[in-house]
C-alpha cells in the first residue's frame, strides 16, 4: 500500500469513526457547555459540605481539562487534514505528470519505436527486460499495430527476446490453426518485409505447437501458411 493509500484509509477511519460521531455530538452539546462553566466560573453554594465542594471542584477541573483535550484533538484534525491534502495534490500531480510521459512515450514509440521505447525507459515507464516491453507491446493502448509489428520482426537479439516474451502471452490451447493464427495477427500488423514475416511466424508455430503437443508433429506445416498470407 502507497503513503498515499495510508494516508486516505487514516482520514476515512479517522472521518468516520471520530469526526461525525465525536464532533457533531460532542461539539454541539458539550463544547458550549463546558466553556460556559469554565468561563462563567459559578461560585460554589455555601450550603455544601466540605466532601461535596471538592468533589465539585473536581468536576470542574475534569471539566477544563477535557475542554483542552476537545481543543488539542480539534487542533490535530485539522493538521491531518492540511497534511492530507497536501499528499492528494502531490499524489495527484505525480500520477498526471506519469500519464502525460507515457502518452509521450506511444507518440514517440508510434513515430520511431527503437526512440519511443528509449524515452519510456530513460523515465522509468518501462524496465528494460523483453517481459516488460512485450506486455506493454501486448497490451498496445495507443500504439499502431504496424509500428508493432515493424518492432517484434527486428532481428537485434534483445527484439528477438521480446518477440518471444509477446508470442508467449498469447494462450493457444485448444484453438484450430485458424483461430489461433487470427488470434496472434489481432495483436499487431505483419510487416512488409519477408525476413520479418518468417521470424513472427516461426515464433508462432513454435508457440502454438507448444500449447497443442501431438496436433503437428513439426513446426513445418505451421510454416508453410506464411506463403498463404497477403501482402501487407
Amino acid at each position: 500500500m502507497s503513503p498515499l493509500d495510508l494516508w486516505e484509509d487514516l482520514w476515512e477511519d479517522l472521518w468516520e469513526d471520530l469526526w461525525e460521531d465525536l464532533w457533531e455530538d460532542l461539539w454541539e452539546d458539550l463544547w458550549v457547555d463546558l466553556w460556559v462553566d469554565c468561563a462563567c466560573t459559578p461560585v460554589i453554594p455555601e450550603d455544601l459540605s466540605l466532601e461535596e465542594r471538592d468533589e465539585l471542584s473536581n468536576i470542574r477541573r475534569r471539566k477544563r481539562e477535557l475542554l483542552d483535550d476537545i481543543e488539542r484533538l480539534k487542533f490535530e484534525i485539522a493538521e491531518v487534514m492540511t497534511e492530507i491534502e497536501q499528499l492528494t495534490c502531490v499524489g495527484e500531480s505525480k500520477i498526471t505528470q506519469r500519464n502525460k510521459q507515457i502518452a509521450m512515450g506511444r507518440k514517440k514509440f508510434n513515430m520511431d519505436p527503437k526512440k519511443g521505447i528509449q524515452f519510456l525507459l530513460e523515465n522509468d515507464l518501462l524496465q528494460h527486460t523483453p517481459e516488460d516491453i512485450s506486455q506493454f507491446l501486448y497490451k498496445g493502448e495507443g500504439l499502431n499495430k504496424t509500428v508493432i509489428g515493424d518492432y517484434l520482426g527486428e532481428r537485434d537479439e534483445f527484439n528477438l527476446d521480446v518477440l518471444q516474451a509477446f508470442v508467449e502471452l498469447h494462450e493457444f490451447a485448444d484453438l484450430n490453426l485458424v483461430q489461433a493464427l487470427r488470434q496472434f495477427l489481432w495483436s499487431f500488423r505483419l510487416p512488409g518485409e519477408a525476413q520479418k514475416i518468417d521470424r513472427m511466424m516461426e515464433a508462432f508455430a513454435s508457440r502454438y505447437c507448444g500449447c497443442n503437443p501431438g496436433v503437428f508433429q513439426s513446426t513445418g506445416l505451421i510454416l508453410s501458411i506464411q506463403h498463404c498470407l497477403p501482402p501487407k
